[in-house]
């Protein structure tokens, strides 16, 4: 779900592509929130983002096609 998210899919979005009521998808997103330690979604992408990409921008990784690392990181 988390990857959904990243993708910027909105609640009724998930539900749709997850076959599940958006109250559904709202109680694992606060589950997802409380484990990060963030309070939206904004929040959570801007956790991952600095948590896991910045860090290996630093060290001169280069990001591949799929938004991932390639696999030839520097």
């Amino acid at each position: 779900m988390t990857e959904l998210v990243l993708h910027g899919l909105s609640t009724a979005e998930l539900a749709q592509r997850l076959c599940l009521s958006e109250y559904t998808v709202q109680d694992h997103l606060k589950g997802i929130f409380e484990k990060v330690g963030v309070r939206s979604r904004r929040d959570l992408v801007a956790q991952i983002f600095f948590q896991h990409y910045v860090p290996r921008l630093e060290m001169g990784a280069q990001i591949g096609a799929t938004g991932w690392f390639s696999e030839t990181e520097s």
